[in-house]
């Protein structure tokens, strides 16, 4: 996220729980919700591309390639989710 103030400079004296910096996370928020589309996506397309293995119209090759896509994307968007949640 963006800095939007900071109310601790270096060398200051806090205490438990002190609010030191106010973070704009609308970015993160929106990054999560993109990961999650795109995992969303590459879920769809790996079904889709069983579904017509079944038929032996496609290589094991790419079916493989997209089940890492889509494990990759998910990844992704628990790690956007999680950096979002911190804000």
């Amino acid at each position: 996220g963006v800095l939007r103030a900071l109310f601790a400079e270096e060398g200051d004296r806090v205490g438990e729980g002190q609010l030191l910096a106010d973070v704009d996370t609308r970015t993160l928020s929106l990054s999560a919700k993109r990961d999650a589309l795109e995992a969303r996506n590459a879920e769809l397309e790996l079904d889709r591309l069983e579904s017509i293995a079944e038929k032996g119209a496609v290589a094991r090759e790419e079916i493989d390639k997209q089940r890492y896509a889509a494990q990759s994307a998910k990844a992704s968007a628990k790690l956007s989710r999680f950096q979002a949640s911190l804000g």
